[in-house]
């Protein structure tokens, strides 16, 4: 799987955690926190895009 974050698409750190949000955590019920720690657990996967 390959997912392409656009840093065009942001210029802050707001806007990146909108293009995060809007990549990596599709079709989910719950909002993800906005901060790098949550970053992290998308990332370690389980949920969002990564749901193994």
């Amino acid at each position: 799987m390959q997912i392409e974050i656009n840093a065009y698409n942001f210029s802050d750190l707001d806007e990146f955690y909108d293009e995060i949000k809007t990549k990596l955590t599709k079709n989910l019920e719950f909002k993800i926190g906005r901060n790098l720690d949550a970053f992290n657990d998308v990332l370690a996967g389980g949920f969002g895009v990564f749901d193994c």
